[in-house]
């Protein structure tokens, strides 16, 4: 994701989680999230359920 210098400036928390299978290295989501100025970052523990929660909603599961 890209963002020009003065959106850059307002972000004050960006985190990324990564879900994935451990026996296969196979990636089940990736989730993001980007904080600006004004608004509340979520917790690491927060941040970690969403992701885990979107990866069991959203991921497919692994073909063959």
């Amino acid at each position: 994701m890209h963002f020009n210098d003065a959106q850059a400036e307002r972000i004050t928390d960006h985190q990324v989680w990564v879900v994935y299978d451990k026996k296969t290295g196979t990636i089940a989501h990736i989730h993001q999230s980007i904080t600006f100025e004004g608004a509340e970052a979520p917790t690491k523990e927060q941040f970690e359920a969403r992701a885990k929660e979107f990866a069991r909603e959203f991921a497919e599961p692994p073909s063959g």
